[in-house]
């Protein structure tokens, strides 16, 4: 499971499923919403992103 790797401060790339195409993006963990299942990120650039958990495929 990949929610061990949620917890810490290091950067992460995610790949996850949007629109049936498989993307990957690379950032910080800024907020995790538990109640909505989305996890927001921040990138270096300080732009924030957010994907649903159910679309991740896989955390590195």
């Amino acid at each position: 499971m990949f929610l061990k790797s949620l917890t810490s401060n290091d950067l992460l790339t995610i790949t996850y499923y949007q629109d049936g195409l498989l993307k990957t993006y690379k950032g910080h963990i800024y907020k995790i919403n538990t109640i909505d299942q989305l996890i927001f990120l921040k990138n270096n650039k300080e732009d924030l992103f957010s994907v649903h958990l159910y679309n991740i495929k896989d955390i590195s």
